[in-house]
């Protein structure tokens, strides 16, 4: 459990909340504001598996935490000049909720494999393709794949190392805004420019 600490400094305060508006603007205009694909993906199952003293536990859950039947936000997005992909998935009505992230910049872009671009970090990987999505970070996973036309489904699964545990639920995800097709053809591009073909 995450505490966080109140600091109560308010000039540097001040100055911090005008270093991230001047931050939140210059990055709005230099292709952070490219747009997002969004899937709204419901919580269909959910289970955390633990040991302890050799016996075997399982729970439904984490308190306070989301939960079967809950709708989660699966976005994405790549900027041209960046050249940086972002993935995440949130529970946009508690904040106390998931909220996993990738970030995959042009060094981290590998050769594409079966129409699939993956990036490889020293601790996270992600790929992104037509029909699979991933995000691989810290003992936490997340697979997405298409099913049918922009219908996909997904299981998210984290490695609790302190409880020698696994948590894990399964979704099924209807696009919103479906920007696949685009956000892959940028990709393939910037594969291009990485990787070009030899005449």
């Amino acid at each position: 459990m995450q505490r966080r600490i109140n600091f109560q400094l308010p000039y540097v305060c001040k100055k911090m909340k005008k270093l991230i508006l001047i931050s939140a603007l210059l990055f709005s205009f230099n292709g952070w504001a490219d747009e997002e694909g969004l899937m709204r993906c419901e919580i269909k199952s959910m289970g955390l598996e633990t040991i302890e003293d050799g016996q075997p536990k399982s729970f439904t859950g984490y308190e306070d935490s989301e939960k079967v039947g809950d709708t989660l936000h699966f976005t994405y997005q790549i900027s041209s000049l960046t050249k940086v992909l972002m993935m995440k998935i949130t529970h946009p009505q508690n904040e106390k909720s998931l909220n996993f992230t990738g970030a995959y910049g042009f060094i981290n872009l590998n050769q594409n494999f079966s129409n699939t671009f993956t990036y490889e970090g020293k601790y996270n990987q992600g790929s992104f393709g037509k029909d699979f999505i991933r995000i691989n970070s810290y003992g936490s996973e997340l697979r997405m794949r298409r099913y049918y036309k922009s219908d996909w489904q997904g299981i998210f699964v984290r490695n609790n190392f302190a409880q020698e545990g696994i948590y894990y639920f399964t979704l099924d995800c209807r696009h919103s805004k479906d920007l696949i097709d685009e956000v892959y053809e940028t990709i393939s591009e910037l594969h291009d420019q990485k990787f070009p073909k030899e005449n």
